[in-house]
């Protein structure tokens, strides 16, 4: 015998309509992201999020996973459509259980995120909200949308899942808040924040340059939870950071000079100002070199 879907008629259209609004929100962010733009957001806590360490897993956008859970979760709510009665039915029960799981895991990465915005990074970032909302959402059109018959195995997978997201979104990040993401504390001192610790150690022309830099009068301007900043730092080494001539944008920054960034009009992290060009992005320390006349030996290299 075969059984009827026991859903609501309304559940797998809300969750398509839902996961498609999500795949827009992230694909755009994604494409920002990449091209190193500047995401159109009311609050300054988009940018925060976007280019900090919480803002990529291995290299690449966080909101490209994003869209590719959306647009699964799309792909689930219309699988059974289409099929033969036969088929359809299979997949109808089979389908559920994924989207169960799968928006169960969205919700709680997005929990974790919330977390991360009110505790370390301290910011408001609408997108991160709306993305939230949408994943409460699919969560709750899945778990209302069907008539589940067994909810004490639905809720022991639901623990399950939020568990395993749980623990993978710490190992990613960090144990706990006001980790860096190569574990080191950030947790403000009396200055401020930190950042991330610079682990790769500086040859002497990686300092020489840095040096050079300072006396032309260069500026570095960013922010302690920019991760691209983290990433020019790297290239100087540790050893050359104190000859760097960074400026620290964010208030809540170790030595942070907020008002010399908004009147060089820095709009993102990094910007370089060097013979007054401006420059965006990381930089290989040759081009730095190149922009401010540098004519010493550039045998730079970083090692960890």
């Amino acid at each position: 015998m075969i059984r009827r879907d026991s859903s609501a008629p309304w559940s797998r259209p809300t969750l398509t309509g839902l996961a498609l609004f999500g795949a827009v929100l992230t694909g755009y962010l994604t494409i920002v992201k990449l091209t190193g733009g500047t995401a159109a957001c009311p609050t300054e806590g988009c940018e925060t999020v976007l280019n900090s360490s919480y803002g990529e897993i291995a290299g690449l956008p966080l909101s490209l996973f994003g869209l590719g859970a959306y647009l699964l979760v799309a792909v689930l709510a219309l699988l059974p459509q289409g099929l033969s009665d036969e088929v359809d039915q299979r997949w109808q029960e089979r389908t559920w259980t994924a989207l169960f799981w799968l928006t169960t895991a969205m919700m709680a990465f997005s929990g974790y995120l919330i977390f991360v915005l009110t505790t370390d990074l301290q910011v408001l970032c609408l997108y991160c909200i709306a993305s939230a909302a949408l994943s409460l959402g699919l969560w709750l059109t899945t778990l209302l949308g069907k008539h589940w018959e067994d909810w004490g195995k639905l809720s022991f997978d639901g623990i399950i899942v939020t568990l395993l997201v749980s623990f993978a979104a710490i190992a990613i990040n960090g144990t706990s808040p006001g980790l860096a993401a190569d574990g080191t504390s950030n947790v403000p001192n009396n200055d401020g924040y930190r950042g991330a610790a610079i682990a790769t150690v500086s040859a002497p022309d990686n300092i020489a340059l840095a040096q050079h830099l300072k006396a032309s009068g260069a500026k570095m301007y960013g922010a302690y939870w920019c991760s691209h900043c983290h990433d020019q730092k790297s290239l100087f080494g540790a050893e050359a950071l104190a000859e760097l001539p960074y400026v620290e944008c964010d208030a809540k920054g170790i030595n942070a000079q907020p008002d010399q960034c908004k009147a060089a009009k820095v709009d993102g992290y990094p910007t370089w100002v060097i013979e007054n060009q401006t420059i965006s992005g990381t930089q290989e320390l040759a081009d730095l070199a190149e922009a401010s006349g540098y004519t010493g030996s550039k045998n730079f290299s970083s090692a960890s």
